[in-house]
């Protein structure tokens, strides 16, 4: 997925936080922070998959009540 008129490179990420932006889809265009290779995420293995793909069971029921 192309998103030309958004700067993702300038988002913010709190110091030791994570930063992850999703479609409609709840696939994850752009993520980025120290929190995530903390809880052993390779940034490049979840760019364009879903939630439900990239993260365990356990972990999704929790994440997508957010969503």
């Amino acid at each position: 997925m192309q998103l030309p008129d958004l700067h993702l490179d300038v988002l913010p990420c709190p110091p030791g936080g994570a930063v992850f932006v999703v479609d409609t889809a709840l696939r994850f265009v752009w993520v980025e922070g120290e929190a995530l290779h903390r809880a052993g995420f390779d940034p490049r293995r979840l760019v364009g998959r879903t939630m439900a793909e990239a993260l365990d069971p356990e972990r999704i029921e929790r994440v997508i009540e957010v969503y």
